[in-house]
């Protein structure tokens, strides 16, 4: 049968156990089979008489925890490309908080490199329509002021195109700092595959998924 042991007493050696039928048995540590277990432990007796013989603890099966899964999040964004370049030369300029999916990095990186090649190729057809060698002063000029916009272009972008960078690292559960790797050999090659990689898809130490939450989502 089992019980509880209600009382001990370590000086007289004797004690009360609260079975399981209701009743009390009065037991002796002689009965104890191992250590006398602590008042209000379970144990397994043998009722007789009003006694309770040959007395095991049980140790009681720790109770089993689940553990709940990370809560996932989603910021509800889905803007055009357009929309992703525009905010990342104004609020995210130099945010490399956050996270950024690839469809933003595209849109930066398309716009970008549109702003830069188009006003550059036109004005260098034009200079070369005006004098194909370029030694007029004409030419020269339109040639220099390309070159001027391609150049403060390339500066204009930088910052933001480091911060996005960042996101887009974040945004796979990587450091942003894994962008210093564009400063040594093949390190190019690498960032290029990060910024083909999907988003995790789980809300991550950087933040929720940048994306609109699924309908099968919960």
């Amino acid at each position: 049968m089992r019980g509880q042991i209600l009382t001990f007493d370590a000086e007289t050696g004797g004690g009360l156990i609260s079975g399981d039928d209701g009743n009390r048995y009065a037991f002796s540590a002689l009965d104890v089979r191992g250590n006398v277990p602590a008042v209000g432990s379970t144990v397994d007796f043998v009722a007789a008489d009003g006694y309770a013989r040959e007395v095991f603890g049980l140790v009681q099966a720790p109770v089993a925890t689940t553990t709940q899964p990370a809560p996932v999040d989603y910021t509800g964004e889905d803007l055009s490309l357009w929309a992703y370049f525009v905010r990342a030369i104004t609020q995210g300029y130099a945010d490399g908080k956050g996270r950024a999916r690839r469809k933003e990095f595209w849109g930066f990186t398309l716009f970008a490199n549109l702003f830069v090649i188009v006003p550059v190729a036109a004005l260098a057809t034009v200079a070369a329509s005006i004098d194909p060698t370029l030694e007029s002063e004409t030419s020269a000029a339109l040639f220099g002021v390309g070159f001027l916009i391609f150049s403060l272009t390339i500066l204009a972008v930088i910052i933001p195109s480091v911060a996005l960078y960042s996101r887009r690292l974040h945004d796979v559960g990587m450091s942003g700092w894994l962008y210093l790797l564009a400063f040594v050999p093949f390190g190019n090659i690498f960032l290029l595959v990060v910024s083909f990689m999907p988003s995790q898809q789980q809300t991550n130490q950087y933040g929720p998924i940048p994306t609109p939450r699924p309908p099968w989502a919960t």
